[in-house]
């Protein structure tokens, strides 16, 4: 199998933290906050938290199961567990904008009604399109544990992962940092329950991150100690995959790339909706050249993500990587679309031109016509131009720029030489 030279990007985000934020609970808070009992509002709330659940187990939320759960929930006199619980349904169908009309609705009519605060704290800390987004729901979400009297598990580890995102040096009462108030925190999450998962996940996701911040003896003890927690956590709880997913984020770590391929593996075949794990198996196996695997990974991403920018990348990586003369048209154009697509959904970056580059250059310029290779030549010459351009100051995108420059330089070469072949 020929293998172009610089096959390789490695798409951004791959070997993610990853399931690092714990769900807030998928049904109402405690009964009293809901319609009043004996009353035909209570009958249907009763039946729409029911759907909820079958829905779940069945992973079908389809419109209509969506549309008929929600009124279920909200027939009668909704109160805010009504609308809370409506904005889970809408979040599980994927209606942003619809769940966070029905938490706000929910905390307009009761202001200390903690789990809608938290479930707007962490939509919008998901959505971080503006400067101080994090901090605003990090605020929010403290807030929101403070009226929970620091007793809801499920709120405090949700506290700590996005702490663990932002990673501010700033002490308040709370700790000299943010890492030592996630600490706090899922330790007392973990006082609430010990055998809490995602309490004990985020921790080990701690340890890790604690591991990339230091080095030496510091970070092989903060290694040890993330894949310590990740043992004892499965041996609590086999079949809870986030866990397989961290422990592969810690054997990368340690450079034991074998098994970590095996736990991200293990990861979704306990949850094939594990997205996380599911990308984190394929851009390992780019990395060790397993392209075929590296393919069917990012197809199930894609499947459950058809816009999903760095999957839709990685597979056409993988397409082009396994291109031989059998199969050189068929895996170009298969590639090629991929690439229009992720282009298609994030025309902003830059990523998308550098790979749709190498596969102009690699096989639209070997065309035995030299009038045609010379056109392709120049385009992708274009392209990575067009790349350099958007990658202008982006740290992340160093390697790429540098590859970029020596494939033009490489492109100059090659149109000399085109251009002395008879047309």
């Amino acid at each position: 199998m020929r293998q172009p030279k610089g096959w390789g990007l490695m798409v951004l985000g791959w070997l993610t933290m990853g399931c690092g934020a714990a769900a807030l609970p998928q049904t109402a808070v405690p009964e009293p906050r809901g319609p009043t009992a004996g009353t035909a509002a209570a009958a249907s709330f009763t039946q729409g938290l029911e759907a909820m659940a079958q829905h779940d187990r069945a992973r079908d939320w389809s419109e209509g199961s969506c549309k008929a759960t929600v009124e279920l929930l909200l027939a009668g006199s909704p109160r805010p567990a009504a609308r809370y619980d409506a904005g889970l349904v809408q979040q599980r169908c994927h209606h942003d904008a619809d769940a966070q009309t029905h938490f706000e609705a929910a905390l307009a009519q009761d202001p200390g009604f903690y789990p809608a605060r938290a479930a707007l704290a962490i939509a919008r800390a998901a959505e971080r399109g503006k400067p101080g987004d994090l901090d605003r729901s990090i605020a929010e979400l403290g807030r929101a544990v403070r009226d929970a009297r620091f007793g809801d598990a499920p709120l405090l580890t949700t506290l700590a992962a996005l702490q663990v995102q932002r990673r501010s040096g700033v002490a308040d009462d709370e700790g000299g940092d943010d890492l030592e108030r996630a600490t706090k925190n899922l330790h007392r999450a973990l006082a609430i329950d010990d055998g809490n998962m995602p309490a004990l996940n985020q921790l080990a996701l701690l340890h890790l991150e604690r591991a990339r911040g230091a080095g030496g003896k510091a970070a092989t003890q903060a290694l040890e100690l993330a894949a310590l927690v990740c043992a004892q956590a499965i041996a609590k709880d086999p079949g809870f995959a986030p866990i397989h997913n961290t422990a592969g984020l810690v054997e990368v770590e340690l450079g034991d790339l074998s098994r970590a391929a095996a736990s991200f593996d293990e990861a979704r075949r306990r949850d094939p909706h594990l997205v996380e794990a599911q990308m984190n198996l394929a851009a390992l196996n780019l990395q060790v050249r397993g392209f075929s695997r590296a393919e069917e990974a990012y197809r199930a991403v894609v499947a459950q993500r058809p816009d999903d920018y760095d999957a839709r990348l990685g597979l056409a990586v993988a397409i082009r990587a396994q291109i031989d003369d059998a199969t050189e048209a068929a895996r170009v154009a298969a590639a090629t679309a991929e690439i229009a697509e992720a282009k298609r959904i994030a025309p902003e970056r830059p990523e998308a031109y550098f790979n749709e580059a190498i596969l102009v250059q690699e096989y639209g310029g070997r065309k035995s016509d030299p009038g045609a290779a010379r056109a392709n030549l120049a385009r992708a010459r274009g392209l990575y131009e067009q790349f350099l351009a958007r990658a202008s100051g982006a740290p992340a995108l160093a390697v790429l720029r540098e590859r970029a420059e020596g494939r033009l330089q490489d492109i100059r070469i090659l149109t000399e030489e085109t251009l002395h072949q008879v047309p």
